[in-house]
């Protein structure tokens, strides 16, 4: 009698799991379907490609400043690369500064976020290879709305506020949600200073701000800051939360990479060993490019930088850049001095 109840105790366990796996499986398929609605693009196999070392996956992520339609002209507001280490699931993230000066197609010098606005993403992945001894050729491109969605979606996330960054954002964020077609705007108590919860508007508006508040240097590290609080939270949210933000974000992106590769991308920042961000360039000033009109963020000395990126991006120690970003760097010394 007992040997009978332990069978049955078991075949109940093991009916258990069948379900169990079969539910993961339908709910995988239903967000592969959802992911597959994703509008693509295709880029061509000319990006200047330089080999990385090991099993790395690097994908470009641009947040454009127009109506985020990846046409007319958008610049990239947000230039940022998420490396993924295939053996241990690290995620390694870097934004590059929008001003910074780097050899476009074409050979000519530019600003970095002026790559987009002339070829889309094409032109801007050629950009960050070329300057940077990258192997990228997958990116996505999101808009307001991408990370808005998120947020909200995730209730929310937390940021340390100061006084001046609160009256900058309530300056912003009427703008935010125009643009964005949202009926309400959330402004912040300045006497609520402190960590705080933050919704989808709120965060894109703390994304944007910069004068006055650490300029374009302190934006992008808020823009990394959000976007890691943002992965974090994903990987305790669960299907609901999955299936919407799949359903409510797939429209506001764009991307050349399949579905499958979606998947595995997904499947990674879920298993995530989330590492330290990093912000280009690493030494860094500011001014004039000979030839060039308006103020840049220039790098001193581009080989160095790149040295130092490779470092915290793959581990590699005296990391020896390429004869084209030692002819990139020669060429931004002579313009600048640096």
């Amino acid at each position: 009698m007992k040997r009978h109840k332990n069978k049955k105790r078991k075949w109940k366990v093991l009916l258990f799991f069948q379900i169990f796996f079969l539910l993961l499986l339908l709910i995988g398929g239903y967000l592969l379907y959802l992911v597959d609605q994703i509008p693509r693009s295709s880029i061509s196999s000319d990006l200047a490609q330089v080999a990385s070392p090991g099993r790395f996956r690097n994908i470009a992520i641009f947040g454009l400043d127009g109506d985020g339609s990846g046409t007319g002209g958008d610049r990239s507001d947000s230039i940022m690369v998420m490396s993924i280490n295939r053996r241990n699931g690290q995620v390694q993230l870097f934004s590059v500064l929008r001003d910074t000066v780097m050899q476009q197609r074409g050979g000519n010098y530019s600003k970095a976020n002026a790559a987009f606005a002339r070829g889309g993403a094409e032109d801007a992945i050629w950009m960050l290879n070329r300057n940077l001894d990258l192997d990228i050729e997958s990116y996505l491109m999101v808009n307001y709305n991408s990370l808005a969605y998120m947020v909200d979606i995730l209730g929310g996330i937390e940021v340390d506020l100061s006084l001046e960054e609160i009256n900058e954002m309530n300056r912003h964020v009427f703008n935010t949600a125009e643009v964005m077609g949202a009926p309400d705007v959330p402004f912040l108590d300045p006497a609520h200073t402190g960590v705080q919860t933050i919704n989808g508007i709120q965060a894109v508006t703390y994304s944007r701000i910069r004068k006055g508040v650490g300029d374009d240097f302190a934006r992008a590290e808020r823009q990394r800051e959000v976007l890691s609080k943002i992965m974090r939270k994903s990987v305790t949210a669960g299907p609901i939360k999955w299936n919407q933000m799949v359903r409510q974000v797939a429209p506001t992106i764009q991307t050349n990479l399949s579905t499958l590769d979606m998947g595995l991308v997904g499947v990674s920042i879920l298993r995530m060993n989330q590492g330290e961000t990093l912000q280009y360039p690493i030494d860094v000033a500011t001014g004039n490019v000979s030839g060039l009109r308006g103020s840049f963020v220039i790098p001193v000395n581009v080989a160095n930088n790149v040295r130092q990126l490779h470092e915290f991006l793959f581990g590699t120690i005296d990391y020896q850049p390429s004869s084209t970003v030692q002819q990139i760097s020669s060429d931004i010394t002579s313009m600048t001095g640096r």
